[in-house]
């Protein structure tokens, strides 16, 4: 898990295709990634909430941030065998 990243927001896309079909309508969402012009794509009954969120959408992986108490992985954007992007959803 040290040589694949997604540095210019590969995976986001899948990432947000995965949300817009599995959030129940007016869920909520957050991400740690900078990039944003992805998540425009995000269906716009769903509501973005820093604290707490249903659905988590983490891109800037490490040992840490894959263990994310309260929350259990629903979707892995691989890239070579590494994940590059997870989609948490809350307990």
């Amino acid at each position: 898990r040290l040589a694949e990243t997604g540095w210019w927001g590969e995976g986001l896309d899948k990432a947000v295709d995965y949300v817009n079909s599995a959030a129940p309508d007016g869920a909520t969402w957050a991400s740690n990634s900078a990039v944003t012009h992805t998540f425009d794509a995000l269906r716009g009954d769903l509501v973005h909430q820093e604290t707490l969120p249903e659905f988590f959408i983490d891109a800037d992986l490490s040992p840490v941030t894959e263990q994310r108490p309260g929350y259990l992985p629903h979707y892995q954007v691989d890239a070579g065998g590494a994940p590059i992007v997870i989609v948490f959803r809350k307990r």
